[in-house]
């Protein structure tokens, strides 16, 4: 996932793994902004609509962190 702090766009490389792939964007609180099934090995993301703060990602079962300024 990269770059990380982000601004207007957030890219998001997947690795191979079994099993249905999705990711789930989450504010700070907790609230899903966006839940997509990941159907390519690279994934962009138009961010300018967002906030900038911390927000967390989910992909799959690993968690991380990421900054918008």
């Amino acid at each position: 996932i990269y770059p990380n702090p982000f601004t207007n766009e957030l890219t998001i490389k997947c690795v191979e793994a079994e099993g249905e792939k999705e990711f789930i964007l989450f504010d700070i609180s907790g609230k899903v902004i966006l839940r997509q099934r990941i159907l390519e090995a690279e994934i962009k993301l138009n961010t300018e609509k967002l906030r900038a703060g911390f927000y967390l990602l989910k992909y799959n079962t690993a968690n991380f962190k990421l900054l918008k300024f």
